[in-house]
């Protein structure tokens, strides 16, 4: 019966990182397709029309630095005549190492364009940090230093007076993060973790259009 159930699982789990695989590249394809839509749409597109507001969220299915790894986040963009202002957190959680439970934190101003036709719109930008922390479960934390970003692209498609977006985005920030804490004799040990963290996430959303 064990065995069955193992057998089962790895099935399972091999035809969910298959899925997995397929999804991005579809996400990816989609969006690489709408590229040469975008001279035809300098045409057809008023901005005017489609000043909006969108609220995003990662789906989850994001490539990650390991398989243990989860990242949660979210994002609002405001986007009028074509252009976009936004605010994105994200915070990575690796799941293995020596700060598995290590919540990292950031926050990024999104700058972005977005032109569009009919129904259709695609967004493209990039969001400079303006925030790297850590949130450690037994030592304090302080930002030395970070710095960074995420570049973005998000598509959508209109339903009346509402529409459903879809991205990606990457995120590559470097920091130096000092952690302290006590040993088992009260003394005070200290130490400097400087890396690059680099991932990939999904987002779907919701917007609103005015």
């Amino acid at each position: 019966m064990g065995l069955q159930a193992s057998t089962l699982f790895l099935k399972y789990w091999g035809f969910f990182e298959r899925f997995h695989s397929v999804f991005n590249f579809t996400i990816l394809v989609v969006l690489i397709l709408s590229i040469p839509l975008l001279d035809k749409a300098k045409a057809d597109w008023n901005s005017a029309e489609l000043s909006r507001i969108r609220v995003s969220t990662a789906t989850g299915l994001d490539s990650l630095p390991s398989e243990k790894a989860t990242s949660s986040g979210t994002s609002i963009n405001y986007i009028i005549n074509a252009f976009g202002i936004g605010y994105t957190t994200s915070t990575l959680t690796p799941g293995e190492g020596d700060d598995s439970d290590v919540k990292k934190s950031s926050s990024v101003l999104d700058l972005s364009v977005m032109t569009g036709i009919q129904s259709f719109t695609f967004q493209a930008g990039y969001g400079w940090l303006l925030s790297h922390k850590w949130d450690h479960p037994t030592k304090d934390t302080t930002t030395n230093s970070s710095e960074g970003g995420s570049g973005f692209f998000n598509v959508g498609v209109q339903f009346g007076i509402f529409e459903l977006t879809g991205g990606y985005r990457v995120w590559s920030i470097v920091h130096n993060v000092n952690l302290s804490w006590e040993d088992n004799k009260g003394r005070t040990k200290t130490s400097d973790e400087k890396d690059h963290l680099a991932y990939k996430e999904m987002y779907i959303g919701l917007g609103y259009i005015f």
